[in-house]
């Protein structure tokens, strides 16, 4: 895919769990931003959360 600059993770469904940080940044434009709402990942592996 790689023609989206960035993904914001809104809810914690297990498919977004499974693909990881580094399977969401294979469908980003490099550097692609990972954006955390739900905390799903570790605060030290994504660009942002709430």
């Amino acid at each position: 895919m790689k023609d989206i600059d960035g993904v914001i993770v809104a809810v914690g469904h297990r498919q977004f769990r499974a693909l990881g940080v580094d399977g969401l940044q294979a469908l980003c434009k490099t550097p692609g931003v990972i954006y955390d709402i739900k905390g799903l990942f570790p605060r030290h592996v994504t660009d942002g959360r709430f």
